[in-house]
């Protein structure tokens, strides 16, 4: 009796452990694109795909992992099974995708068609611009439901860190507190930045803001007085070239000669008509 328990138990450790093995094989396969191979574990009757795409970590639910490798086909593939088609795994599947990489834009494009329209994405947002992954960012921000000033204004706190790019587009997009702008001038903006600043009439009040703007106008004046002094060579130069052509004996004079008796020749002929 007890060697049959024993045989019953280990039986039931060992099939439990086969389904655990096979739920990971079959998550690496989707992951990582083999749709057909994935398929046919399917098909074996082990794999439970409600179960796996309804996982509450992240790193192990299997609709994320997919969307974080933006394989659309097998989310297709996923979300073609009808206990999948909740907000739970297109919300998880966005996350997925904007965490991992910047050229997954098709497929966020298809899970938020996938979304109702009127639940934001901040989270996912300020994902993105933590992570510079600007076309995602742009994408979600299309959908109409982002605030971008969300959290006290995180996504342009991270997206001053990570990259100019993304903080000179938000800051085409609305104003922020000036009190942020100088908080954040600590962290030395780019050129680039503090120029946007300046001509968007942020007023500098503390922090190095004022220094930043300062060096700006030097800048700015730097750059006019060398446009200015290319202009006035390149003007030298074409007088210089003028001269030199237009002078008596030279090739435009004859040009010019001709033109000219042309001119007038067509103009009395005009008048005696």
């Amino acid at each position: 009796m007890i060697l049959l328990g024993i045989t019953i138990i280990s039986s039931i450790i060992t099939l439990f452990l086969w389904k655990t093995v096979l739920n990971k094989i079959f998550i690496w396969a989707c992951s990582r694109g083999h749709l057909n191979f994935a398929i046919w574990l399917y098909n074996s009757g082990s794999i439970d795909i409600i179960q796996l795409n309804g996982h509450p970590d992240k790193y192990s639910n299997l609709f994320y992992l997919v969307c974080e490798h933006g394989e659309l086909d097998v989310a297709r593939w996923l979300w073609s099974f009808e206990n999948s088609r909740h907000e739970l795994v297109a919300d998880i599947g966005i996350m997925g995708c904007c965490e991992a990489d910047s050229q997954h834009l098709v497929l966020l494009q298809w899970l938020l068609s996938l979304y109702p329209q009127d639940i934001p994405q901040n989270e996912a947002f300020i994902m993105c611009c933590a992570s510079n992954f600007l076309i995602l960012a742009k994408c979600l921000y299309g959908s109409g439901t982002i605030d971008i000033h969300t959290n006290d204004d995180v996504c342009f706190r991270h997206a001053v860190g990570a990259n100019k790019d993304m903080a000179l587009w938000l800051l085409s997009i609305d104003r922020f507190s000036e009190v942020l702008i100088n908080d954040l001038s600590w962290g030395w903006y780019h050129k680039n930045i503090i120029a946007v600043l300046y001509n968007q009439k942020y007023k500098a009040t503390h922090g190095r803001l004022g220094a930043d703007y300062s060096a700006h106008i030097l800048r700015r004046i730097k750059y006019y007085k060398v446009l200015m002094r290319v202009i006035g060579r390149l003007n030298k130069t074409y007088l210089r070239t003028c001269e030199q052509r237009y002078k008596y004996g030279g090739a435009g004079y004859g040009a010019a000669y001709t033109n000219f008796k042309t001119l007038t020749s067509l103009r009395v002929f005009s008048m005696k008509n």
